[in-house]
């Protein structure tokens, strides 16, 4: 049964890898193209459009003026991607990224010429300019690398009114990848396909060859088909467990879920509880905040980690670093400070600095991490002492409606999450114990009063075998209590317990789970009318577990003599199943 769910899923594998092995050779034309000479020149394009945005693709560029490198990209100390402000034959700009040395060097050559040209030192831009295959696609235009974009060019002069600043990428490194792209693409493909053959023709196989082992011919006389009723209700079979093993391991299932129903509680309070301490803070001090003015640095040492603060800034903040979904920026005005703001609070200042001349920068203190300071050191080219003199000890993290009241916005939404993620799972493991506890309720619901007493008598006798994940065999019946286990399939839990007779049992199978026709799992699964098939042993295959497997078998099969035994078509049209 196992095995057929896992041959399902290895088949939907081969097919996503099918897929992913196609879609990365769909670029083979290009790669044609690339290695003939043939892509389409972007200039070319443009002008063929009327100088409109064209469609994302591939193309060739040439490139003989380039105004700046306006950002690159590190790992590590190491810059390994350069962004280039390039100037196209119909006199708009673009951005062209690179993580190729030679053409990096191929650009700032060319950067040269240009400004050489346009400080009148040249008669003409470079005389050797670079043509490069690229991929040319769409940038959001209030992304972090297009507002360092568009600050670069501001600098230098470069405004929608003297030139048509164009927001696309032109990259020449998906070109790069082309040739390894299409290669890895048809390596999954080809190891995709292998696997999809070798699968369907051991799922073939196996249907020709279905489990079997201890196999008995059907009883002509027994009766397989009649199910069995519940004698008394979940409540009343709660009630009748004494403090046996059976009461104990239902107890322990309870306990587990009301654990996960305290634990969720405490999830949800904590970030609610911050929120309610704000409010509190918020109504207790009328609204008014006390806000240390960041020009002050005579009081510095008076102040921190999230007190309230604020900086009325004279000029527009200049971005050098993103991390993490935070946007830092240089703010000089006396002195020089970072300050962390999203795209929208850096368009609101940006605004309101060249539209009035000023804008109020509010929020709260944080002090760099270790990681944050060293890019940030990385980035200016001095040390910690040097750092903390000029760009002083704390950041500015913009919120404007912090209240002062230590837990700002932005930790309680990430305290909300990492919780709620948290409450989630204790969620999911709250109601699978609870579903559980029930389900085991309704088993022992099927025996009466004298039969529960007399498996609950059994149970606690010398002579009771027991086995791993809490399978008991007695005198006269199977008892099959909660665990867990890595070898067991636990998501079905119909195979969490079982409450039945050996002569309630209508079939019995191995359950052995195989891996490239290789047995690496053996187990036993029992059958009923009522139940269904359960999985009552499951176990890595080695000589002492098989043993062990064997011999659960046996004695079931001597307990139930009419009990049908192997996986067959025979026994499947038998039991209905």
């Amino acid at each position: 049964m196992k095995t057929k769910s896992n041959r399902f899923l290895q088949l939907i594998g081969c097919i996503v890898m099918l897929a992913v092995g196609f879609f990365l050779m769909s670029d083979i034309d290009t790669l044609i193209s690339k290695n003939n000479g043939s892509l389409e020149d972007y200039n070319a394009a443009l002008s063929i459009n009327n100088n409109e945005d064209i469609e994302d693709g591939y193309y060739q560029v040439t490139i003989d003026a380039v105004f700046t490198c306006f950002a690159t990209e590190s790992s590590g100390s190491t810059p390994s991607s350069w962004y280039y402000a390039v100037w196209l034959d119909d006199d708009s700009i673009a951005i062209l990224t690179t993580d190729d040395k030679e053409t990096v060097k191929e650009l700032d050559r060319i950067c040269d010429d240009t400004w050489a040209y346009l400080n009148y030192e040249a008669d003409s831009f470079t005389l050797e300019p670079c043509t490069l295959d690229i991929s040319a696609s769409e940038l959001i235009k209030d992304s972090e690398l297009g507002i360092m974009y568009k600050q670069s060019l501001e600098k230098l002069g470069i405004t929608d009114d003297n030139f048509r600043i164009r927001y696309s990428t032109l990259s020449t490194k998906p070109v790069d990848d082309l040739l390894s792209n299409v290669i890895i693409g048809a390596v999954i493909f080809l190891i995709g396909l292998v696997c999809t053959i070798v699968i369907l023709s051991m799922i073939m196989k196996e249907r020709e060859n279905k489990l079997s082992g201890f196999d008995t011919p059907v009883m002509a006389d027994a009766d397989y088909s009649q199910p069995m009723t519940p004698l008394v209700t979940k409540s009343e079979a709660r009630k009748r467990m004494t403090d046996s093993i059976i009461r104990k391991s239902y107890n322990s299932m309870i306990k587990k879920a009301a654990f996960c129903l305290v634990a969720i509680i405490v999830c949800i309070a904590i970030p609610g509880g911050m929120l309610i301490y704000n409010q509190h803070y918020s109504a207790i001090t009328n609204g008014s905040v006390n806000r240390f003015d960041m020009t002050n640095t005579d009081g510095i040492d008076n102040v921190k980690n999230n007190d309230a603060a604020e900086l009325v800034i004279t000029k527009s903040p200049s971005m050098i670093y993103s991390y993490n979904d935070n946007n830092y920026y240089l703010v000089e005005n006396e002195h020089s400070f970072i300050a962390i703001m999203d795209n929208e609070q850096y368009t609101e200042a940006d605004t309101s600095v060249k539209n009035t001349g000023s804008y109020k920068l509010v929020g709260y203190l944080e002090a760099p991490s270790n990681e944050i300071k060293g890019k940030l050191k990385d980035y200016f080219a001095i040390n910690s002492d040097e750092y903390d003199a000029t760009y002083g000890k704390y950041m500015l993290h913009v919120q404007n409606d912090y209240n002062g009241s230590g837990f700002p916005i932005e930790k309680i939404e990430t305290t909300a999450i990492f919780f709620g993620i948290i409450a989630i799972f204790l969620l999911y493991f709250g109601i699978d114990y609870i579903v559980k506890s029930g389900l085991m309720l309704k088993k022992l619901s099927y025996l009466s009063d004298a039969s529960y007493a007399q498996m609950e008598k059994e149970l606690e006798a010398l002579g009771v075998r027991k086995y791993p994940q809490n399978l008991y065999l007695t005198e006269n019946y199977i008892v099959l209590l909660h665990s867990f286990s890595a070898y067991k399939d636990n998501s079905k839990k119909e195979n969490d317990s079982l409450f039945i007779n050996y002569h309630d049992i209508t079939w019995m199978y191995p359950s052995n789970m195989t891996q490239y026709g290789k047995t690496v799992n053996s187990g036993i699964t029992v059958y009923n009318k009522t139940f269904g098939a359960v999985s009552i042993l499951s176990l890595p295959t080695n000589d002492f577990n098989q043993n062990m497997i064997n011999e659960v078998y046996n004695i079931i099969s001597q307990k139930n003599p009419n009990i049908l035994l192997g996986y067959n078509d025979e026994n499947q049209k038998r039991i209905g199943a």
